[in-house]
């Protein structure tokens, strides 16, 4: 035989071997880590439906339904493991390898909480529930009757985001963490690459336009409706710093006016003469329509880790952390009371009445405190709910 027959003869004993080997082994040694590894990008489908248990249940029997909803958590893990282990590995290995805040260096962490309510979460829910209480009856109070019915009567906030897949409803009410809000929807997705969640085509979620949206009143049952509120001198100068500021949105200042003369200029030359459709200065009330929709969960933005954190175990989203504002990860530190401080001060009494004049409706619905009061920035009866 050759030395060439030899050679062939070789390397086809090889590649055979090679073949059979791959057939057994459809992941070779050296591959395996690289296919199991952490760094490599995984595409999640979500083909479940999260079941919600309305919150009406969870008020009338908590105890007992608290139990029954572990029950339901116990028996779907025995079920479809797989499935369940599956879905939050694959997003705990997307936690470390997502997005660092650009400007801090900031990595969130993989949030490993439980689904089930403690009793911090029940406090909570009942504390957003007497929230809802009170609002209702200063609507009552100021003429504005609760009405809201599936069939006759069905109104909706001024833009309404669903996420179908977690059965989340949520009524933005812009400069009350409503970008912090869409960057969690995008992030149940497992997108951590917009920076951008206010234009960025709708994949992550869809705008509700009506009723049709809904298959019956049973359906829209099942979905946690859930709103931000914000104090309205807060909201105002949160939107003063970030939309005149920042872009020179209001009116065109010269170079020697400082934030403040700013501040004091458009309070008495555009506090009551902006347009209208500007929703960032519009009153909260009537946008987010707090008088009708049937809301289940009432976010106070002064306080609203609490409250997502029991939104996130009733929708079942605690496999991913809730997004901190830009003021929880240090960025335009523009929401802190040091800035309502110094640009208040500014204005004459006149001048903070033109501002409370504006916002009428929002504290006498919303009920919040006014600046100076010993409550302020939070509802007036915050502290005894």
């Amino acid at each position: 035989m050759t030395k060439l027959s030899l050679l062939r003869c070789t390397t086809f004993s090889l590649i055979a071997l090679l073949v059979l080997f791959l057939l057994l082994h459809p992941y070779p040694p050296f591959l395996a880590q690289w296919m199991t590894s952490d760094s490599v990008n995984v595409d999640i489908e979500i083909e479940e439906t999260i079941n919600v248990i309305p919150i009406e249940v969870l008020l009338d029997e908590t105890g007992e339904r608290v139990e029954n909803n572990k029950t339901e958590k116990q028996n779907h893990d025995e079920n479809a493991p797989e499935m369940f282990d599956g879905r939050q590995d694959a997003y705990h290995s997307l936690e470390k390898i997502y997005e660092k805040e650009a400007n801090t260096g900031r990595t969130e962490e993989p949030d490993s909480e439980s689904n089930e309510l403690n009793e911090t979460d029940l406090q909570t829910l009942k504390k957003t529930q007497a929230i809802l209480a009170r609002i209702r009856e200063n609507c009552e109070a100021k003429g504005h009757h609760y009405e809201w019915d599936f069939v006759t009567h069905f109104s909706s906030p001024r833009q309404l985001i669903a996420k179908k897949d977690y059965n989340i409803l949520f009524a933005s009410n812009p400069k009350t963490g409503t970008t912090s809000f869409k960057k969690f929807l995008f992030h149940l997705d497992g997108d951590y690459e917009h920076k951008n969640f206010h234009w960025t085509p709708l994949r992550h979620y869809e705008i509700v336009r009506d009723k049709k949206y809904f298959k019956s009143e049973v359906d829209l049952q099942h979905y946690v409706k859930i709103v931000n509120i914000r104090n309205p001198i807060v909201r105002l100068i949160s939107a003063f710093r970030n939309k005149q500021l920042e872009e020179k949105s209001f009116f065109a200042p010269n170079d020697t006016m400082t934030d403040v003369e700013q501040f004091v200029h458009f309070v008495r030359t555009r506090i009551n003469n902006f347009d209208e459709y500007d929703v960032h200065l519009k009153p909260q009330w009537d946008q987010i329509d707090i008088c009708q929709f049937p809301y289940d969960i009432v976010v106070q933005f002064e306080e609203s880790k609490r409250y997502y954190d029991l939104f996130r175990k009733l929708t079942k989203t605690t496999h991913v952390p809730f997004p901190g504002s830009r003021v929880d990860i240090g960025r335009d530190e523009h929401d802190s009371l040091y800035y309502v401080d110094r640009y208040m001060r500014s204005l004459s009494e006149t001048e903070k009445d033109m501002v409370y004049r504006r916002f009428f409706m929002d504290f006498e619905i919303l009920d919040y405190s006014l600046y100076g009061d010993p409550s302020f920035p939070f509802l007036k009866f915050n502290d005894r709910i």
